[in-house]
């Protein structure tokens, strides 16, 4: 039940709320109009064998407001395989595919305007998912170096990209460990809340003030295993709550004057909880089949707390230099402090330790201004030339990752378990046209930006997690260019295209090395004296992960009568992208080649549009891509 989605490419430093380093995607909503609308839609996916059921009623309140209310509601047994085979010393999985999932929606909308002056919007959304199946099962192991698995009882049916997952349940002495482990095939509950509410109040007839509150909590708790094979190697259990209040203020302008400015202050209170349990069954040991009976093998319980504010203010204006061209000029100054409150390993808070940088109350402070400027140029109503320079800002913080303890080590507690702010500045040059007495829109986008201590996600193969670092620089540019053509010869004809060129390297950038990685491929950095291996790679000049160098849609649609008040539709769109490296430490087998991906749906509705079916295909050259490793 959406209004509009926004694309927003490049560091947004002065709207939304707190800036970003790379772009924003925004979703509004639907609001209460002024008439009774009411619908419901219902579809069937095969793949997934998912239904799902969706609701809409809107309604008016008098004549000056309404209620708008939108649900939504599915089942599915999942769209990847599970292979459970009987072998000695296991339990077959309960669930044939995964994820097994049901998930509820509920959003509603309050509108009204007590005066002419005056407008009040306000929003609750509720969604609640629960899944059964392990979360690591979103991934999976798709290659061997060795062609086959090195695991017992797996053989070759664990290299492949084939979408069939390969495990068993985690056994019944596993799951008795700690109550935290809710089910032995796997668990997730996901429960949100999201509250908005926004004042829009004119100050007479050029000036509006904006007050935009938000509230948003989220609770999750999952049980997995992570061990990707009948005989587990390991399984966690994790525990996630956070919530957040903000509260934005804006003032902005519509003179007649060549004149205009925004100005506004932003505010957030943030409080984070973490909790990983991670234990391996059979004590690790592997080297028979079934394993050895030996005792679960329990790795340190890590929990964290964490507060975090950010405060900000925010303005720009805007000049008509003269009828065709613009400039305006914005920035907006940032304030963020963040509190480790406590980092607990086995009962132990370890930053109300003599060794921990920071203790006993660990804090940290990040300071920054962003500018930009941009510049528009429209010779005539069908022409628009821009260029911007930006710069953009994340803070860095506390990580709340998994250490396997290693926290508790004076090495570990030196880095104080952070990592620093991202920035990022560059420019955009472009153009943007519509031709041809407006059938035809061609714009064209170029683009180069340089991050300063870019946070890159790293897989700590020793604390079996994710942690945050950062590399020192990186640079993206590239072009980008999309046109439509809608021919009123063909009423009804929709064909549209776009590319894009994307240079993104590091340019200074030293990482961990990947395992099974010698000093022949490249592990020759950071000599570990203890143990006479190295432990770090230069990464400088290659490509980031997920950053193809080239990516291009090509698609189109029509829509035509076959009756009287009976319109039909046939829509197909290509996707291709050139190949790239998805791992986090850019290992070989971690590449994805090019490929792409064809899309096609038939729809048949009513020229009123009040009814409609669709066919809709998805990926119909069954292409399966990596996204991470």
């Amino acid at each position: 039940d959406l209004k509009q989605i926004e694309v927003l490419r490049g560091p947004q430093a002065l709207f939304f709320g707190k800036n970003s380093p790379g772009g924003i995607i925004s979703l509004t909503t639907a609001d209460p109009g002024s008439r009774l609308e009411v619908l419901a839609r219902g579809g069937y996916e095969v793949k997934a064998d998912e239904w799902y059921l969706d609701g809409t009623l809107s309604a008016p309140l008098g004549e000056t407001g309404g209620v708008r209310l939108a649900a939504h509601y599915s089942q599915m047994k999942g769209y990847v395989r599970i292979n459970s085979p009987a072998l000695p010393g296991v339990t077959p999985s309960g669930v044939k595919r995964f994820p097994k999932q049901d998930e509820f929606f509920l959003r509603g909308t309050v509108a009204f305007e007590p005066s002419d002056n005056l407008r009040i919007r306000l929003k609750g959304t509720y969604t609640d998912t629960k899944m059964v199946g392990s979360p690591s099962n979103f991934s999976d192991i798709v290659a061997c170096p060795y062609g086959v698995s090195q695991r017992p009882g797996e053989g070759n049916l664990n290299c492949a990209n084939d979408g069939e997952i390969l495990i068993a349940q985690l056994p019944a002495s596993f799951m008795a460990l700690n109550p935290l482990l809710e089910n032995p095939d796997g668990s997730r509950s996901n429960k949100q809340v999201l509250l908005s509410g926004q004042v829009d109040l004119k100050l007479g007839e050029n000036l509006t003030l904006t007050s935009v509150t938000g509230y948003y909590d989220v609770k999750e708790r999952t049980t997995s295993n992570g061990g990707y094979g009948p005989y587990s190697n390991n399984g966690f259990a994790v525990r996630y709550n956070a919530d957040q209040v903000s509260q934005e203020l804006r003032l902005a302008s519509s003179f007649d004057g060549p004149l205009n400015f925004l100005l506004g202050g932003f505010y957030e209170s943030r409080n984070l909880y973490t909790l990983t349990y991670i234990a391996v069954p059979f004590g690790g040991n592997f080297l028979t089949v079934p394993p050895a009976p030996t005792s679960n093998f329990v790795l340190p319980l890590e929990s964290t707390n964490q507060k975090q504010t950010s405060s900000s203010v925010f303005g720009q204006v805007m000049f008509d230099v003269s009828p065709q061209v613009q400039l305006t000029a914005g920035g907006r100054y940032t304030h963020e402090v963040k509190s480790l409150l406590d980092y607990t390993v086995n009962g132990t808070d370890v930053t109300k330790q003599a060794t921990y940088p920071g203790g006993p109350n660990p804090r940290l402070v990040f300071n920054n201004f962003s500018p930009e400027v941009t510049l528009t140029w429209k010779p005539s109503d069908q022409i628009m030339a821009f260029a911007s320079w930006k710069r953009g800002f994340k803070s860095g913080g506390f990580d709340a990752g998994f250490t396997n303890g290693a926290i508790l080590t004076a090495l570990r507690q030196a880095g104080g378990q952070t990592f620093r702010p991202e920035k990022v500045e560059g420019a955009e040059v472009g153009l943007k046209t519509t031709l041809m007495d407006r059938q035809l829109t061609f714009n064209l986008t170029g683009f180069l930006y340089d991050y300063r201590d870019l946070q890159v996600s790293v897989f700590d193969t020793v604390a079996r997690a994710f942690r945050l670092e950062n590399a020192a620089r990186a640079r993206v540019q590239g072009v980008e260019f999309d046109t439509t053509l809608r021919p009123r010869g063909v009423p009804g004809l929709d064909l549209h295209a776009s590319a894009a060129i994307n240079d993104a390297k590091y340019r200074d950038y030293v990482g961990d090395c990947y395992a099974g990685q010698t000093v022949a491929l490249g592990c020759s950095l950071n000599l570990n004296t203890v143990t006479g291996l190295f432990t770090a790679q230069s990464l400088t000049g290659r490509q980031l992960r997920k950053a193809p160098s080239f990516s291009a849609t090509l698609g189109g649609y029509y829509e035509f009568p076959v009756s009287s008040g009976l319109m039909m539709s046939l829509s197909s769109d290509l996707a291709y992208s050139s190949s790239y490296n998805v791992g986090t430490q850019l290992q070989p087998i971690a590449r994805q080649p090019a490929f792409a991906k064809l899309d096609a749906t038939m729809r048949l509705f009513t020229e009123d549009k009040r009814w409609e079916f669709a066919l809709i295909g998805r990926n119909l050259t069954d292409k399966r891509n990596l996204v991470n490793g």
